[in-house]
């Protein structure tokens, strides 16, 4: 949760920098160096509408839209009984107990099947877990 947070905060500020580059704007004066080209324009718009999701997503996080959410997570990981014998609630647990290895050292390609992997999982066998199988 908080890594994803952050993670949101680095994508804005790379976007925000990536724009200001592009229009050759000075970081410090915000004035423009240099008209665009056509394609020129065309990326910053796509940057900008990146920029805007962004936010958006950003703001679920402070707005209290996600909250259940995290309580959810929150629940699932305070109670052992549920997980200890699971693979966890985060990416970042499932990886773990699945590999035996942190997920900043698993190789890209292992980790896109295990993110295939863990959202099965998110979507079936961990709310079994939490719900309750409906069988």
């Amino acid at each position: 949760m908080f890594q994803e947070y952050n993670s949101l905060i680095s994508q804005i500020y790379a976007k925000t920098r990536e724009i200001r580059r592009i229009m050759g704007e000075d970081t410090n004066t915000d004035t423009k160096k240099k008209e665009l080209s056509d394609s020129e324009k065309g990326e910053v718009a796509k940057l900008k509408q990146e920029l805007n999701d962004l936010r958006v997503r950003k703001d679920a996080f402070t707005s209290g839209k996600r909250a259940p959410e995290f309580i959810a997570a929150a629940l699932y990981e305070a109670s052992a009984a549920l997980h200890g014998h699971r693979r966890g609630y985060t990416l970042e647990g499932f990886v773990k107990f699945k590999t035996g290895k942190n997920i900043s050292e698993v190789p890209d390609t292992e980790l896109e099947k295990l993110k295939t992997e863990y959202k099965a999982y998110r979507e079936t066998e961990m709310k079994n877990d939490v719900v309750g199988d409906a069988r």
